[in-house]
């Protein structure tokens, strides 16, 4: 499954971010084809990253290929996609150093930590059991299927743990019923 982060600006301050820290890494890495044979990565993939040439990075691409090879934290590279955070060196690796101008353009707050709270105030919801008991019904046999496309992306977010990502599902069930039944009682189609 492909998942897009970050939007064009995260992306190409990502793709800076690794440029600078194969050289981090070792001058030779400049090269980028050097840089690829050593470190194990494809070339096209490391220019399609660096270069912005590509949308969509499927996380187990970041997390398996993208961040060893470079020699980051998996985490740092969401950080920079999503929140505009900073590479974060593997230990033994040499210290990452932002160069001058792509440093952290924010300290804003984590989206994690803003999002917590929603996410708990979703299980309290009125009439969120049943959308809850479905969802869970589903997850933990063989039936869940995402309904769409905002439902894939939901449990494909790294970030989100299980349960979040079930009350997620789950409320925007609830709402996308609530806005079916609106809209058929606006038009005269509701049965009842």
């Amino acid at each position: 499954m492909t998942v897009m982060h970050g939007d064009y600006q995260a992306r190409k301050r990502l793709g800076q971010l690794l440029q600078a820290r194969r050289e981090e890494l070792d001058p030779r890495y400049h090269v980028r084809k050097v840089f690829a044979a050593e470190r194990g990565i494809h070339l096209r993939k490391a220019a399609d990253i660096e270069n912005v040439w590509r949308e969509d990075i499927p996380p187990q691409t970041l997390r398996e290929e993208v961040a060893p090879a470079y020699g980051v934290t998996y985490e740092s590279v969401l950080d920079v996609l999503d929140e505009d955070g900073d590479l974060v060196a593997l230990p033994g690796t040499p210290p990452h150093r932002p160069p001058r101008g792509l440093s952290r353009r924010k300290p804003a707050a984590s989206q994690r930590k803003r999002m917590l709270p929603i996410i708990a105030s979703i299980n309290d919801a009125p009439g969120i059991g049943p959308y809850r008991d479905a969802v869970d019904t589903e997850r933990d046999g063989d039936s869940w299927e995402a309904r769409d496309e905002d439902e894939m992306r939901i449990f494909a977010d790294p970030k989100l743990t299980e349960d979040e990502k079930r009350s997620l599902t789950a409320y925007r069930r609830m709402e996308w019923d609530k806005a079916v039944r609106s809209s058929q009682q606006n038009t005269g189609l509701s049965s009842g």
